[in-house]
């Protein structure tokens, strides 16, 4: 607001620039000084304010979570989950950190705490790519195959669009579900249509055979399995050695997690081939790949996938 010289009062009309008594505040240069910093911090405060209402939070969780990752990395899972915690009091409305709590519930197979934050993620952000995986996996942990299916359906009808590689995962994705449903009535004539649709997109990698030769081994096709799990098998077992060889890596502990999962791909291989071996009464056979999977660290059973 400026003044007017006609709304000063008249005896200070006549006081000299600078001067001052009981009544007046002195001028000085440092008392101008000031007024002009104050001026200026006031002229970025309502530029940067916005910035710094929305920024700040983000920023301040980003910080949050990049510490819980750290802890979570190096086993402390308490405190990890505290500092995510910490990060969702200040971003509240980000579905990453609910997919990643929710990864880290999975992981230590939670799977009810994993569903719960994955579930939020997603009606914060109904097409997050990873929570609908992740999520698929929930379901076939619980036993809730329908649900599973479900979301690999989203996930292919909403990427038809995409890379030919992408479209490979998602069917393959969906080609695998539908082939753990042990419901009265699974999919597997369709889910052989899905994966062979993957492999003619992206080629006959592991993943992909398992894949086909598990639906093999669930139509009764046991030759057709067979054939297929020995080279999933071969080909997962050479990923695998190759990996384990790795002697150059930016953080030991993320490469940990990195040879686990690996491991885990193979172990599911080879016990899925076990399952073949015993329907081919091949009984040697199947209880060596059964051995090779308690040696990578897993229990063969049904809820290894």
């Amino acid at each position: 607001m400026t003044y007017d010289r006609r709304d000063v009062a008249p005896q200070d009309q006549d006081r000299p620039a600078g001067s001052a008594d009981s009544a007046g505040l002195p001028s000085s240069p440092l008392r101008g000084r000031w007024a002009g910093r104050l001026a200026i911090l006031i002229a970025v405060l309502i530029t940067l304010g916005p910035v710094l209402y929305f920024g700040l939070p983000a920023e301040v969780a980003r910080w949050h979570v990049a510490a819980a990752t750290e802890m979570w990395l190096d086993g402390q899972k308490p405190e990890a989950l505290d500092r995510l915690d910490a990060a969702l009091r200040w971003a509240g409305d980000n579905a990453a950190i609910f997919v990643c709590r929710a990864d880290w519930m999975l992981e230590d197979e939670q799977f009810q705490k994993a569903l719960q934050d994955y579930d939020r993620a997603l009606a914060i952000e109904p097409g997050h790519v990873w929570a609908l995986i992740q999520r698929s996996e929930v379901f076939q942990h619980l036993g809730r195959h329908a649900e599973a299916i479900r979301d690999w359906k989203k996930l292919v009808e909403r990427h038809s669009s995409a890379s030919a590689e992408q479209r490979a995962v998602f069917l393959n994705g969906l080609a695998y579900a539908q082939s753990l449903d042990n419901g009265k009535k699974p999919e597997l004539d369709k889910a052989l249509e899905n994966i062979i649709q993957a492999i003619n997109l992206a080629g006959q990698d592991a993943a992909m055979l398992d894949t086909r030769g598990y639906i093999h081994y669930r139509r009764g096709n046991l030759e057709a399995a067979e054939a297929d799990l020995n080279l999933a098998v071969t080909g997962m077992e050479t990923q695998n050695t190759q990996l384990e060889q790795t002697r150059q890596y930016t953080d030991r502990r993320e490469f940990a997690q990195q040879l686990r999962k690996s491991r885990k791909s193979v172990a599911v291989i080879r016990y899925h081939r076990a399952l073949v071996y015993d329907a081919l009464g091949k009984s040697k056979e199947a209880e060596a790949d059964r051995q090779r999977v308690r040696q990578l660290g897993f229990v063969p059973g049904p809820s290894l996938f």
